[in-house]
């Protein structure tokens, strides 16, 4: 599936993938990985409100029936990563191989995005940039 930036997100979220470029530049990979990870899910969650929001609730509350409704896109910020790629599937906005190598990113971004001894190598972050961008930009 191919994702459009329409302009609000490429206005709002170019310079959080600047600043995961300037990160890999001076070798910050934990850095880089948070920041394309924030910058990346914002395409897809934008696919899901705009595509499919009548439904959208119904398939976040599928996977968290506590979870906060969705009524603006900033209320993704109170879904968790893991829960919208669950729904976005549901939705159609992801097949199951993009949802399952959106998946095993995010749990990359989370153990580079909490305080942990974990430190990515080169090829680990340019795997994980290749993946990420491989589906939501392609």
């Amino acid at each position: 599936m191919r994702f459009n930036l329409n302009q609000r997100s490429t206005v709002e979220y170019s310079d959080t993938l600047l600043e995961a470029i300037k990160c890999l530049s001076v070798g910050a990979l934990r850095a880089a990985i948070v920041f394309l990870w924030t910058g990346a899910i914002r395409t897809p969650q934008e696919e899901a409100f705009t595509n499919h929001k009548a439904t959208l609730n119904a398939a976040i509350a599928k996977h968290d029936p506590k979870a906060r409704p969705v009524n603006k896109l900033e209320d993704f910020a109170y879904i968790r990563d893991a829960t919208a790629l669950l729904a976005f599937q549901d939705l159609g906005v992801l097949d199951k191989g993009q949802k399952t190598t959106l998946g095993e990113a995010l749990d990359l971004r989370n153990r580079c995005g909490h305080p942990t001894k974990y430190t990515p190598g080169v090829k680990k972050a340019s795997s994980f940039i290749e993946d990420v961008l491989g589906v939501v930009f392609a």
